[in-house]
């Protein structure tokens, strides 16, 4: 899924996840690409990758504000 954040305003936004498991041995990972400051000349990106272990645990993946963004 793609999810669009136009203002961040004053507060946080957090990405939580619950991982249900999956029925084969192979691990499941999620990759998570951030663009800040988007189609504008210094717009920048960041590449996560989660590799999902623990079942049925809410975990936090990310914090957005704009307290941490550099230009």
């Amino acid at each position: 899924e793609e999810f669009l954040i136009d203002d961040l305003g004053s507060g946080d936004w957090l990405v939580n996840l619950k991982y249900f498991g999956n029925k084969q041995f192979h691990p499941t990972f999620l990759k998570v690409t951030t663009y800040y400051n988007w189609q504008q000349p210094n717009q920048r990106e960041m590449v996560e990758v989660f590799k999902l272990t623990r079942q049925n645990i809410k975990m936090q993946l990310l914090k957005l504000n704009n307290r941490n963004l550099r230009y």
